[in-house]
């Protein structure tokens, strides 16, 4: 209220919703529930309780139209300021679905890896409905890794610094130096996955392209 008296005395005109607004420090702009005590984006639970109906009739009925499915999508994507990147991560199956369509009004069979993406978001949207407007300052955990044609190696000095290393299957030997890079990720952290529970995990990777992948996906169902 010391604003606003300044702001009047300066000859200012003010719009007393919004100032209300400040003085709360938390409150609803452009769909979103802005708290800047917390330093979160949230999505009001109007626009939850919208989007839950439409994930568990899709559940249900194992069917949809591509039309439902483009609007599911698009709900998601456009809450991600209050989900945080999973929002794009984790509707990428959705995004095959819809790319294949053959037209809008098409009735798509729901298949079991977009119906487990399906049942994520209708689990889970309350749980991850808060994303902090500032990153944590450090990270609980931080694992390197790396990759190279024959083998995948990795290490943790926040847990106690033992190394990781495995040879590549032949399989793995002929694929690509980014599905390598990604393999090596994923094995470093299967190998210490009961120290990483609960905690923030920072990974560091030579590899940009996987970097990129492990935090939004990728077009390619492989990597």
């Amino acid at each position: 209220m010391i604003q606003g008296k300044d702001l009047l005395a300066s000859g200012f005109v003010i719009n007393e919703q919004k100032l209300r607004w400040t003085s709360r420090q938390s409150g609803e702009w452009l769909g979103f529930i802005i708290n800047t005590i917390k330093m979160q984006f949230q999505v009001p639970q109007t626009k939850v309780a919208k989007l839950k109906p439409q994930l568990n009739a899709a559940i249900q009925d194992c069917f949809i139209t591509i039309r439902k499915l483009a609007k599911i999508a698009g709900f998601v994507n456009s809450m991600s300021l209050a989900v945080g990147p999973i929002s794009r991560l984790l509707t990428r199956q959705m995004y095959f679905a819809i790319e294949s369509r053959s037209g809008w009004d098409h009735l798509l069979c729901i298949s079991g890896s977009l119906l487990q993406k399906l049942k994520f978001w209708y689990i889970n949207i309350d749980c991850f409905n808060s994303y902090s407007i500032r990153a944590p300052l450090v990270s609980s955990i931080v694992v390197f890794t790396d990759a190279s044609d024959v083998a995948f190696g990795g290490f943790s000095a926040s847990i106690d610094g033992s190394p990781v290393s495995g040879m590549w299957q032949p399989g793995d030997l002929c694929t690509s130096s980014t599905y390598r890079e990604l393999k090596a990720i994923y094995f470093v952290l299967l190998s210490f996955i009961d120290k990483l529970q609960n905690k923030n995990v920072k990974i560091f990777t030579d590899s940009q392209s996987a970097a990129r992948i492990v935090l939004v996906g990728s077009s390619k169902p492989h990597l």
